[in-house]
């Protein structure tokens, strides 16, 4: 045996902990709520869409994924790199701006108030739609078209 095992082997026995791995910046709590692989778990028609109900459920468990610098969805593509802005907006004042039920987002698992996030997409290779996301727990809110997408994690 060569002595770096013979060392390997007498700390491993020893009973030593091994040594915890460095950790990064702790996660900033605005962005990990947004950050997550998010699925369509369900769907709202606004009041101005020509979408059917069968139009928008053909999206459902469709992936909308995040990441800390990048993002994808059906609707808005792939985006390498993204600034974002995040403001608190009452669920009341979101429902009206988007023409959809505010009882009806309270009834999928939604609470006031919501997280909105506006990605706006500076990958200069990939120039993706914004993206706007509300939310709110373990559940977010995308429209596109006048439909407005559940998403769940």
């Amino acid at each position: 045996m060569t002595s770096r095992a013979l060392i390997a082997l007498a700390l491993a026995s020893s009973g030593c902990p091994a040594a915890a791995p460095p950790q990064g910046p702790a996660a900033d709590p605005e962005t990990a709520e947004l950050v997550h692989a998010w699925r369509v778990d369900a769907h709202l028609l606004g009041k101005h869409t020509s979408l059917t109900d069968a139009d928008a459920a053909a999206h459902h468990g469709r992936p909308v994924s995040i990441t800390r610098s990048s993002y994808t969805s059906p609707w808005h593509g792939t985006c390498e790199e993204y600034g974002q802005m995040r403001r608190e907006r009452p669920l009341a004042e979101v429902a009206a701006e988007l023409g959809i039920a505010r009882a009806r987002v309270l009834a999928l698992g939604f609470v006031d108030p919501l997280a909105e996030h506006r990605l706006s997409c500076v990958d200069v290779e990939h120039r993706a739609t914004a993206l706007t996301l509300y939310v709110s727990k373990a559940r977010a809110l995308t429209c596109f078209a006048g439909v407005c997408y559940v998403l769940a994690r």
